[in-house]
């Protein structure tokens, strides 16, 4: 997630000791009054935590750099980390989820609300000779993976997974040999979503080989 298409909220900078109180009135004209940091501080999480949302696991960061706090939505589909800088400079700091990063800078003494959309790992695992359809030259070896014939036609395979609900998800592809290459083709109900060539020069590690 580094430069992930995320959204960024921040609130202006606070000075002296926070308090509780997010609204000063005037004792003198009582529709008169001030907003003070800890209002706009509040906002970062009556905005964009909405109800239904629960508290995650995250850890605390540090009083010297950045502390946050993060959420998920009650679907899981989006993450919210509201992070604070109590410092007197501005902080670089680094969002990791899901094997994704986000990097950011805030300003000193400020906070910031980091919202965005979870990609989601296709659930279990598949290999490669649990296809439910094959075509071409190859051979499906009893030990999970499948050679590609020498012939110079190729193969296609085809492989069913099955998610209980939409979203964004990622998968990972291994490969036994090296120098593969092909295309990857992802349907919805049977029609086509997402067409992506790869090419892999290097052998995944700790996959079983033809010897």
């Amino acid at each position: 997630m580094g430069n992930h298409a995320g959204q960024r909220y921040q609130y202006p900078s606070m000075v002296g000791i926070p308090d509780p109180t997010p609204i000063v009135q005037d004792s003198s004209d009582r529709d008169n009054y001030w907003l003070l940091p800890e209002y706009y501080l509040f906002g970062q999480f009556s905005k964009f935590v909405k109800p239904g949302y629960v508290r995650i696991d995250s850890n605390y960061g540090s009083a010297s750099t950045v502390t946050n706090v993060a959420f998920t939505s009650e679907d899981g589909s989006e993450i919210v980390v509201v992070a604070v800088n109590r410092t007197e400079e501005a902080q670089r700091f680094r969002i990791l989820a899901d094997g994704q990063q986000i990097t950011a800078e805030l300003p000193a003494k400020s906070a910031g609300t980091y919202r965005w959309k979870r990609s989601i790992a296709l659930p279990g695992e598949v290999t490669a000779t649990a296809f439910t359809k094959a075509d071409g030259d190859y051979n499906a070896n009893a030990e999970g993976y499948v050679e590609i014939g020498e012939t110079g036609t190729g193969a296609s395979f085809n492989y069913m997974v099955n998610v209980e609900e939409g979203g964004s998800y990622v998968a990972g592809i291994k490969f036994a040999a090296e120098r593969a290459s092909g295309e990857v083709k992802l349907y919805l109900n049977n029609s086509l979503e997402l067409l992506l060539p790869f090419r892999s020069l290097q052998p995944a590690e700790n996959l079983p080989r033809p010897e």
